[in-house]
């Protein structure tokens, strides 16, 4: 994962000053917020023009040590700020301590400084958040927590708080975006998606942030990584169980009007009808160190005539494998080239934050494919 030198940036951000945000930039412990309510650059958090987000190491806010910051945009202007505390995928000893801990820390210092807090839910209406609401001149704070989960504290501009968004209201939203109009084409002959990122660090959350990602991309945030891990049950180690999953998560999807088919196996006609009307599709694979050293190397060399490329597109791998036990994966795949037969995927890692997608020969792709695969449509 790349290094982010948080640090730096903030010392010189906070050479600027915030009269009427200081004492919550004080309580933070850094100036994460500003009067403008405009991200800046200087932060370099990795993400795209909606989020920016970067996992910490030995970094404590509010007195409170700090797993993970996220800013969400809409053209620049800080739509929230999210920061996520003890989590069971981060934190993995002790967890349930180390979350029960920060909530009290966070609660009791919120409530000192803006008084007792409002008791209420956010979220999507089938998929509803509890926590703690604190609206001030300066900022609304919303404390979420899930006793054995996580703890986030959200960050809201001043009359801005958070409310529940109606399965109606989402499902109008999502018929009218224009999903083929986003599909991007180069002179290579590709075809493919920009699906946002949700990293899910050092832990196996592929699952939940695939997920998630797929939400995103139908402009719905208010489901994350850490609430989808929490109703899924996901494991640091072990993962999810991909049936459990899709057995919850639908519900939630059918709410705002989006269906999930199940394809089987991967075949390039139903990737390019998919990838057609804007739609990406799950896979679920085994990605062990043959698949990842076909598509890193794939991916970096391709170019040139599309013709000479799919004589010469890299189908061979370097390294051993592992047990296929211990290589599941689930990702997108986002787009094809029928000229070089491949297709292009996309994974929840930070490694992948600028939204280009990777590109693996198709017959690469199905050699490593566990044989099932989701299509999520209007």
């Amino acid at each position: 994962m790349k290094k982010i030198s948080l640090l730096l940036a903030f010392l010189l951000w906070a050479q600027t000053s915030y009269a009427a945000v200081e004492k919550w930039n004080r309580w933070i412990g850094y100036p994460l917020l500003n009067d403008a309510w405009r991200y800046d650059d200087r932060l370099r958090l990795p993400g795209d023009d909606q989020l920016k987000s970067a996992y910490l190491r030995n970094t404590f806010f509010c007195g409170v040590l700090a797993q993970e910051l996220k800013y969400h945009l809409d053209q620049g202007k800080i739509t929230s700020i999210e920061i996520v505390f003890s989590n069971k995928g981060d934190v993995p000893n002790h967890a349930r301590r180390a979350i029960a801990q920060a909530k009290k820390r966070l609660r009791d210092d919120l409530t000192r400084l803006a008084g007792k807090p409002k008791t209420g839910k956010f979220g999507l209406a089938r998929f509803k958040n509890k926590a703690d609401f604190w609206e001030t001149p300066d900022a609304v704070f919303a404390l979420e927590a899930d006793a054995g989960d996580y703890v986030i504290l959200h960050i809201y501009p001043p009359g801005e708080t958070p409310r529940t968004q109606s399965s109606g209201d989402v499902r109008k939203k999502i018929r009218q975006l224009d999903l083929p109009r986003r599909i991007q084409r180069n002179s290579f002959g590709d075809v493919f998606l920009v699906i946002p990122q949700v990293d899910q660090g050092g832990k196996g959350y592929c699952v939940p942030a695939t997920y998630a990602r797929i939400l995103r991309y139908y402009e719905i945030d208010s489901v994350g990584m850490h609430q989808l891990a929490a109703l899924f049950n996901s494991d640091r180690e072990d993962g999810t169980s991909l049936k459990d999953a899709h057995k919850k998560v639908s519900p939630i999807f059918r709410s705002v009007g989006i269906g999930i088919r199940k394809q089987g196996d991967i075949a390039l006609p139903a990737i390019k009808k998919a990838i057609d009307n804007g739609t990406p599709l799950l896979w679920i694979l085994y990605a062990d160190p043959r698949y990842e050293d076909i598509r890193f190397r794939n991916t970096k060399s391709r170019g040139g005539d599309p013709k000479s490329w799919r004589r010469n597109k890299i189908t061979k791998s370097k390294r051993n494998s592992l047990p296929k036990e211990e290589c599941a994966h689930a990702c997108l795949i986002v787009g094809y080239n029928l000229l070089t037969e491949e297709i292009a995927v996309s994974n929840s890692w930070q490694s992948e934050a600028d939204g280009q997608p990777t590109w693996v020969p198709f017959r690469v792709a199905k050699k490593f494919s566990a044989g099932e695969s989701f299509l999520f449509e209007p």
